[in-house]
């Protein structure tokens, strides 16, 4: 061990030129050593930089220092040794002290001298502050405490550490370990500022915790305070927006106070039970921004043992908390609300709120609520979670809008009897009761989440969610049960999901519309003979371990979307699935299910699910010929064809298309012929105008350049109907002409609108491929639509280089020969796009393991492709028209070379 002093100016730690073995000493001694004592004083000439990691220094004091110390990011300085420092001074800190980067920054206390040694900080921010001593090595605070920003942390992990009753403001604690450790904050205030787990105490075994007099304020967002079981804190102040959450079984503490912000989100969750000795403080900001109390598990209460404790209520609600002394809430300022569950608590008496309110206005304001029918303004209250909503006759004269400004927890019962008008309750929150609309209104926000609470049965009356809405629906309530009575409706079929999180969902023959509903563990959904139609994408039904009761419902995927669908039955019965017919789609089956009958449409990809059973009363699944290719409109989906001498056309051009466009008007253009392999090669482009149903034209003479011509009018076809169109190129005058012609057969060509010019000397030739239905590899601008035809001549309805007629394509190839005499070979690339010849796609989730489809009837089916499928029970027929890919079992294929036998064996 020596002493080692810093002599350096501006130098950094790891320079031997920052050090001398004596005060104000020539440098060049060793950079600190572990077991060193290192000085900084007043004969410390300039600033010192931590610029790496230390050795275990033995202490570091700096009485006299007036400059800077800068702590780099990402280093660490290390303290402590085996014997005690002199006078057991570990730290002094004088001058400046900074860091450069909270998070990574550190200091670390590693004192093993079974000592109590003294750190005075001298109030400066740190970084992070780990305290790892021998089980007996005191680490105290003297003179002045310290202060770290949000995201640093003091973790207590072995030994002694003791707040010597001075302030401190940290980011974090963490002292969750099984080590011998104990904390001592005697009248200590810490004042906490990080979020998250802002106290973490989790574990406590072998720690000692003296807190008793100590003020522990919490101050960041949606913070949780995980205070350990069993332990005794004196003051902890939860302060910040958002969830607040105190962890930790029989906890208990002098004083416990939660008060809420100026937002209408904010709530005090509590995990296991706790004891409060002296005060308890609920206090929302307002009778608006209201705080809700509750346990961390819905339907669970949680018990507070308050014998003796003050209660400081204000503007606050509760949710499944049992008092161990009961407690007069009712008069409480800005009322005391019941969010149910709860127990030992007198609450504000319940009442009805009749709307009193203008035409667009907030639900949160005192003057749009009366007490009685068509009442006096401002005689009522903004209703509290046990009260119901009233609007009737009297409430509104015309179209109301209107907004949510208030608390999140709406009210018991919502009732609009008697109203006769147009209401848009752009509102999200909380129903505790049940719902009865008239027909006349719509609810919900967008990006919201409105949720059903009853712990009771009541019923839902003509929902209806707002037009254009992207909102949540959750029924969460442990012993509710909700009935319909009306259609369960969403006008934004493509944004909400529906949750049933606690309970009973009993769609009673009444619809549903939305765009997904999961089931969660332990609840029931009962249909009876009800038709739930699902529009959205991805897994649009996930069952979980929950109990379905189908009865005679029809499941219904009505999504126009090319995105994967999945269906995660949970190896549950249902009666009827069907998704209805629409662009090519893929569809997957999750779970050993068991259906009345699945119905799946032409276009289609029908996965799965590999070794799984799978089992069906009727299995319609079948194909068409389309004689057309349905294409998408989705990346990686599109036609091909080598770019061969006889395409690489330089002069004069005329490409044809016989399509049926889904729409028009998409945003972006839509290819129909195209020689592009990228931007660097490009030669002629047929398209679709972005946002029009004008036609361009595009030539490149370099491959690099575009020169467009387009259409002066559009070409007044109809969505879906199919027609020709058609763009000429004369090189010795560059003029465009397009043309169209009315239906499927033989083109009768009609220019449209007035010429245009490309005025280029020639047509590059440097694509290396054409393309029908999109450019740069089925990388962009996908057409969505059917195409019948494709053709190009080399001249002006002169020598026919490319003629792709998909009515002419074997059901169920991949590729095929062209009909000009290039004899060209077209490729459909993309899953979905070899679907859109008509066939559905019958798969395994897995390749090469095959899917179980069982079934005591006899099925039937046609113009599917099959591949890792296994058919088991009666007969399964795939019909004349059917292709066998590989790896089936059980089919009857009846189309010469894909014939198999009924079981397997045999002939």
């Amino acid at each position: 061990m020596a002493s080692k002093y810093f002599v350096g100016n501006g130098t950094n730690w790891s320079s031997t030129s920052s050090w001398s073995t004596s005060s104000g000493g020539s440098s060049g001694a060793a950079v600190p050593a572990a077991g060193d004592d290192v000085i900084l004083n007043s004969s410390s000439p300039g600033n010192l930089t931590i610029d790496a990691s230390t050795n275990t220094i033995r202490s570091i004091v700096m009485t006299g220092f007036t400059n800077t110390v800068t702590h780099s990011a990402a280093v660490t300085l290390n303290i402590g040794g085996a014997t005690a420092p002199v006078s057991n001074i570990a730290l002094v800190f004088a001058g400046t002290y900074t860091i450069s980067n909270a998070t990574t920054s550190a200091i670390s206390i590693v004192d093993t001298s079974a000592a109590t040694n003294t750190y005075n900080f001298n109030g400066a921010t740190l970084g992070n502050l780990t305290i790892d001593n021998g089980t007996t090595t005191a680490t105290e605070l003297t003179t002045s405490g310290y202060s770290q920003g949000a995201t640093a942390a003091t973790t207590l992990t072995q030994g002694k550490f003791n707040t010597n009753g001075l302030s401190v403001t940290i980011g974090l604690f963490s002292s969750s370990n099984s080590n011998t450790r104990a904390l001592t904050l005697g009248a200590s205030t810490v004042t906490v500022t990080g979020t998250g787990t802002a106290w973490n105490m989790a574990t406590v075994a072998n720690m000692t915790l003296s807190a008793a007099s100590s003020t522990i304020t919490c101050n960041g967002a949606a913070v949780t305070f995980s205070g350990g079981p069993s332990i005794t804190y004196g003051t902890v102040n939860l302060t910040g927006s958002g969830v607040a959450t105190v962890v930790g079984a029989s906890a208990s503490f002098g004083t416990l106070n939660r008060t809420s912000t100026a937002v209408t989100t904010d709530s005090f969750s509590i995990n296991g039970a706790k004891t409060v000795t002296g005060t308890l403080t609920l206090a929302g900001n307002s009778i608006t921004n209201r705080l809700l109390v509750q346990s961390s598990v819905l339907g669970t209460p949680i018990t507070i043992t308050n014998t003796g404790a003050t209660m400081t209520w204000s503007n606050v609600d509760f949710q499944d908390i049992a008092l161990g002394t009961a407690y007069n809430a009712s008069a409480i300022t800005g009322g005391c609300g019941n969010c149910l569950g709860n127990s030992n608590i007198t609450f504000t008496t319940a009442q009805t709120n009749y709307w009193v309110g203008g035409a667009s206005t907030t639900w949160a304001a005192l003057a749009n609520w009366a007490n009685s029918s068509g009442g006096t303004a401002s005689s009522g209250r903004v209703p509290l979670p046990q009260d119901t909503i009233q609007f009737d006759s009297h409430s509104v004269t015309g179209t109301v809008t209107i907004t949510n400004a208030g608390s999140p927890r709406i009210g018991f019962n919502f009732d609009t009897t008697g109203n006769t008008h147009t209401i848009n309750f752009t509102i999200t929150g909380t129903i505790y009761g049940y719902l009865n609309f008239t027909g006349n209104e719509s609810w919900g926000a967008s990006g919201g989440t409105e949720t059903f609470s009853a712990r009771s049965s009541v019923n839902i009356t003509n929902y209806v969610a707002n037009s254009g809405t992207a909102s949540s629906v959750v029924f969460n309530g442990p012993g509710g049960t909700w009935t319909l009575q009306s259609n369960f409706a969403s006008n934004s079929l493509t944004n909400n999901i529906y949750t049933l999180a606690n309970g009973t969902l009993n769609t009673n023959g009444y619809s549903m519309y939305s765009n997904s509903i999961i089931i969660d563990a332990g609840t029931s959904l009962i249909m009876g003979a009800s038709t739930l139609f699902f529009h959205g994408t991805g897994p649009f039904w996930n069952a979980a371990a929950s109990t379905v009761t189908a009865d005679t419902s029809t499941i219904e995927v009505n999504s126009v979307s090319t995105t994967a669908r999945t269906f995660e039955g949970a190896g549950q019965t249902y009666n009827n699935l069907t998704v209805a017919s629409g662009p090519a789609s893929s569809f997957a089956i999750t779970g050993a299910n068991t259906f009345k009958t699945l119905s799946v449409p032409s276009d289609s990809i029908l996965t799965m699910p590999a070794s799984t059973t799978n089992t069906f009363t009727d299995f319609n699944v079948n194909g068409v010929n389309n004689g057309y290719l349905a294409l998408p409109g989705v990346v990686g989906n599109w036609i091909t064809t080598p770019m061969t001498s006889a395409l690489q056309i330089t002069g004069d051009i005329d490409i044809c298309a016989l399509v049926a466009m889904t729409t028009w008007t998409v945003a972006t253009q839509q290819c129909l012929v195209v020689a592009e392999s990228d931007t660097s090669h490009r030669q002629y482009r047929f398209e679709i105008v972005g946002g029009t149903n004008k036609l361009d034209l595009m030539l490149s003479n370099d491959g690099l350049t575009q020169n467009i011509g387009t259409s002066t009018v559009g070409t007044g076809f109809a969505n879906g109907s199919i027609n020709w169109v058609r763009a000429t190129w004369k090189q010795s005058t560059g003029v465009v002409t397009f043309y169209t012609s009315a239906g499927a057969g033989t083109p009768s060509w009609v220019q449209l609108g007035s010429t245009t010019t490309i005025a280029i000397a020639s047509i590059a030739t440097i694509s290396t491929e054409l393309e029908i239905g999109s450019r740069d590899a089925g990388a962009s601008f996908n057409m969505i639509g059917n195409v019948y035809r494709a053709q190009v001549y080399n001249g002006i309805a002169g020598t026919l280089e490319l003629d792709a007629n998909f009515a002419t394509k074997p059901f169920g190839a991949n590729s095929f020969t062209e009909s000009s005499s290039n004899a060209a070979t077209v490729t459909i690339n993309g899953a979905l796009a070899q679907v859109g010849d008509g066939r559905v796609s019958l798969v395994s989730s897995t390749i090469g393991t095959q899917a179980t489809l069982s079934s005591s009837t006899q099925q039937s089916c046609n113009y599917l492709s099959i591949q890792d499928s296994k058919a088991t029970g009666a007969g399964w027929y795939a019909g004349a028209n059917s292709i066998n890919i590989s790896d089936n079992t059980g089919w009857f294929f009846s189309g010469g070379t894909n014939f198999l036998p009924l079981t397997g064996a045999g002939t």
